[in-house]
């Protein structure tokens, strides 16, 4: 696999702020500061099970008054005012989908002298778990409708890839006064389906991984597997080369030359990357389960 350029590129966000040199509102939509290809270190971190994503994001060379606007601490009588949020967006030039996380910045500390570095603490979807949710929907509803609700009350984009027969009809979906965490707990109740959060969507897919005859990532040592798979209890570990394309979810078909008896296909359940932009680490770590675990 012949390898590219990498880059790395980070783009800062805050709570509605007006720019008196273009007379615009930068706000959530539009990024603050962009960086394109700054130093910076990062570890983030998804689970097919997990409402939050989170992440650890180290950025170095920011000037006295950048670290001093995103400096943030993590005290929940302050949270509330600290609307602070990171894109990060990294890879091999020539990679389509490119971002690999986009989220909420609970804490941002800076480092001591000479080497000052941004040390931040990143959840996905953070403030949108921890506000309290009220959902009524009586029916009878299909489970789809359900979830799609869901989405949109939390301004979540929504992605069904469930067999149609989980597609049940419920007579009712009332929850009070729990968090986004709880909703989904219930929600997962309500029949053989997996609710989970993924890069700003809401997506329900079969609770037992179905194989698909289409999207198989191929993960060989000619597409960029680095060292060797790990057995696992219910499947298998692989690292392969920075891919941001991956999903949670998506099938792969592993060969391995050197332990034959990990080759085979696969469903990702977790991953990690790992990257720097000046460092020796640019990679993605996958958790991998059979398709009848």
């Amino acid at each position: 696999m012949e390898i590219s350029k990498r880059f790395v590129n980070v783009d800062l966000f805050a709570d509605k702020y007006f720019d008196a040199e273009t007379n615009e509102t930068r706000g959530q939509e539009k990024p603050l500061m962009s960086f394109k290809n700054i130093s910076a270190d990062f570890v983030i971190q998804k689970s097919r099970n997990a409402v939050i994503s989170n992440a650890t994001i180290n950025i170095y060379n920011l000037s006295k008054d950048n670290i001093g606007f995103f400096t943030s601490f993590k005290n929940e009588t302050v949270l509330g005012l600290q609307q602070r949020r990171i894109r990060l967006s990294a890879g091999y030039e020539g990679q389509k989908e490119a971002i690999l996380f986009n989220g909420d910045i609970l804490q941002a500390l800076p480092t001591m002298r000479p080497d000052i570095v941004l040390q931040c603490d990143c959840y996905s979807n953070f403030r949108a778990n921890m506000g309290v949710q009220t959902l009524q929907m009586y029916g009878p509803i299909k489970l789809k409708d359900v979830c799609q609700k869901i989405a949109e009350k939390l301004k979540l984009g929504f992605e069904w890839t469930a067999d149609k027969k989980n597609n049940k009809t419920i007579d009712s979906f009332t929850f009070a006064g729990g968090i986004f965490e709880s909703v989904l707990f219930k929600l997962n109740k309500c029949g053989d389906i997996c609710a989970y959060y993924e890069d700003g969507y809401l997506k329900v897919s079969d609770k037992n991984a179905i194989r698909k005859s289409t999207d198989i990532l191929e993960v060989n040592k000619s597409t960029g597997m680095i060292g060797l798979p790990r057995p696992s209890m219910f499947g298998v570990d692989v690292t392969v080369l920075l891919n941001p394309a991956i999903k949670l979810g998506q099938e792969i078909h592993l060969k391995s030359e050197a332990i034959p008896s990990c080759s085979g296909n696969y469903y990702v359940y977790g991953l990690t990357h790992r990257g720097s932009y000046r460092g020796n680490a640019f990679y993605t770590e996958l958790q991998c389960l059979n398709f009848d675990s």
